[in-house]
């Protein structure tokens, strides 16, 4: 085991049997969710491993991007390409980045040609909280919840009366950021609409050593806006629609003595009608558009364009029994990507349509809780795919509960990966991939009082036809690369998490991640993949003070599928304060990397040093 992290593992171990400190936040620690099962439910009712981060939580956060917010959560670590705004992705237990489907309010927002997602461009202050399913979510949602599914919520309508905010800071790297909003909710209308602009000179991406090194800082910046409307006909029939932009501009090195300049934007908007047809049925119909645009450009040339546009078609029908609820979804997807990529080409083939209908139920009887989900898939591409998930929980105790789960996953290739053009540097794609497929064993141990959280996860995961990228002879990495399927990848975890009220308001929140995620053909680690991690925050507010203070550590990892080249292990500190001027201005600072810690999370590539941010928050009452 990594050796800082027994200490870490001891102390969640001591706490797992905290006393009962009486503590009434009930949404703090029991939050309702909905992506876990695609119905509201509180997460004590829940037998999948789920997070929620919370906007008290995102407040913390400073000049943090969303990708550092997500890392500390149990069992996910990222990877970045340089400075703000670059090349960013999650891993959840293990898998790849692209292993993750993203959802913005509903809205699928992954790119159809990387599968990623474009997080330099989602901004935090647009944000009111996330929701986390780890493993393997196809039964509920399809192709790419390999992973799991974190869907991001903007939308952030008023109590019964109008709400406004202003929040305004200044960092390192010359970093500003401004953000304001205003929601309302009343008997017939709902509404909320916030914005935001940040601009940074960041830092040299590169380190010496790369070809592509360039000294000079490589800028960033950010516009962005959402917001939603809801119509209230009657108690049991609204309509409304919700709606996000963002642009970002953000430089790369591209050589020596050479510069490039990305123009992202991801967006979405949508409209639905839901009603409640009978005491036990409501019908929500949802219409909408995803889109992603990257386009790049090197000095003052125009280099490459890609786009995808995913319209998305739902209709959900959800059911309340007196012994649980269920389900039933009928759902439409149509995937376009256009490009004028390198040297002018396009893909072969720009279009694809998936039609999938979906059913779930969770039902409880006296002790014992059973989960099932099944969804078919159509794809125009490669047919027909049915995914399950079957769950089934039990309660020993008020205090202690159980689950065992069995689900099923798969991921079609992207354009990318099928059919990328091949480039002046020896990339391209390979139509003959499958799709990746998987099977997800896990057990789930639960401790829970007024207070107090822990849990205990072992998971299983067995994904069949990997898709990597790699060079086509191994013996010349500077060669051509391209996509293939590895015959098989097992990746086994264990993840330990506490939250609880262990003394006079001071929480603390702690998850140590062990894994082994394993090519089982080479017997290679899985490349940037730690084998450990952990992180812990106390927080505590006192008054008109409050403050939380973060420890992450990561063991080492490989850069490259053939485990040759090694990203050690690192420590990152972190401190945030506020401290409330009065009842409407919070004044608030964060310091991340405190001990200015060297380390890589992709080899070559730079990442923060010490960095601070001080911001101002207005919230009149």
């Amino acid at each position: 085991m990594y050796p800082k992290l027994k200490p870490i593992t001891a102390a969640i171990a001591l706490l797992t049997i905290a006393p009962n400190h009486a503590f009434s936040a009930e949404k703090e620690f029991d939050p309702i969710v909905v992506t876990a099962t695609r119905q509201a439910s509180r997460t004590s009712e829940l037998l999948s491993d789920t997070t929620v981060i919370s906007r008290e939580d995102i407040l913390k956060a400073g000049q943090s991007s969303l990708a550092e917010l997500l890392a500390q959560q149990p069992g996910i670590e990222y990877t970045s390409n340089g400075s703000e705004g670059t090349a960013t992705g999650i891993h959840i237990r293990g898998t790849n980045s692209n292993h993750t489907l993203f959802l913005v309010d509903g809205l699928r927002v992954n790119s159809a040609t990387l599968g990623s997602t474009s997080f330099g461009s989602i901004p935090l202050d647009l944000i009111d909280h996330i929701e986390i399913l780890r493993g393997p979510a196809s039964s509920l949602y399809g192709s790419d919840a390999i992973g799991g599914v974190v869907q991001i919520f903007t939308k952030n309508t008023g109590d019964g009366r109008e709400k406004r905010f202003v929040d305004f800071g200044y960092g390192s790297y010359n970093t500003s950021k401004l953000s304001a909003g205003i929601a309302n909710n009343t008997e017939s209308v709902q509404y909320s609409l916030s914005a935001s602009t940040a601009q940074s000179s960041g830092f040299s991406s590169l380190k010496p050593g790369s070809y592509y090194y360039n000294p000079d800082k490589d800028a960033f910046s950010r516009n962005a806006f959402a917001g939603n409307i809801a119509f209230n006909a009657s108690p049991e029939h609204s309509f409304g629609t919700n709606f996000f932009y963002s642009q970002g501009i953000y430089g790369a090195d591209d050589g020596p003595a050479k510069n490039a300049r990305y123009d992202q934007s991801v967006s979405g908007v949508s409209v639905y009608s839901k009603n409640k047809i009978t005491p036990t049925w409501t019908s929500t119909l949802r219409v909408g558009t995803g889109v992603d645009d990257s386009k790049k450009t090197v000095g003052s040339a125009f280099d490459a364009l890609f786009q995808t546009t995913q319209d998305q078609y739902l209709w959900q029908n959800d059911f309340a029994f007196s012994y649980g609820k269920g389900f039933l979804s009928f759902e439409r997807l149509d995937q376009k990507v256009s490009s004028n990529g390198p040297n002018g080409a396009d893909y072969l083939l720009k279009t694809r349509t998936i039609d999938s209908v979906s059913t779930g139920i969770l039902t409880k009887l006296d002790n014992n809780t059973l989960q099932l989900s099944v969804r078919g898939d159509h794809n125009s591409q490669f047919g027909d795919k049915t995914t399950e998930t079957i769950a089934y929980g039990y309660q020993f105790s008020e205090a202690w509960r159980s689950s065992l789960s069995y689900g099923t996953g798969f991921k079609a290739p992207t354009f990318n990966d099928l059919y990328y053009p091949r480039d002046a540097w020896g990339m391209y794609g390979n139509p003959n991939l499958k799709p990746e497929n998987s099977v997800n064993k896990e057990a789930v141990l639960h401790f829970e009082v007024p207070g107090h959280h822990a849990s205990v996860v072992y998971y299983e995961n067995k994904i069949k036809d990997l898709i990597n990228w790699a060079a086509v002879d191994p013996n010349n990495p500077w060669g051509d690369w391209s996509a293939y399927n590895v015959a098989h990848a097992t990746i086994t975890g264990l993840t330990l998490s506490y939250k609880g009220d262990v003394a006079h308001n001071l929480i603390f929140t702690s998850n140590v991640n062990l894994q082994d995620p394993r090519n089982t053909e080479t017997g290679k680690q899985l490349n940037r993949r730690s084998k450990e991690s952990a992180n812990i925050a106390l927080h505590q507010q006192a008054g008109a003070w409050t403050w939380t203070t973060e420890v992450a550590a990561h063991g080492d990892r490989f850069d490259d599928v053939a485990n040759k080249n090694t990203l050690g292990g690192y420590t990152l500190v972190n401190l945030q304060g506020a401290y409330a001027l009065d009842k409407e201005w919070t004044l608030y600072a964060r310091v991340n990397n405190i001990f200015n810690r060297e380390y890589e999370l992709a080899r070559y590539y730079n990442t923060p040093g010490i960095n601070a941010f001080v911001g101002l928050r207005y919230t009149p009452q």
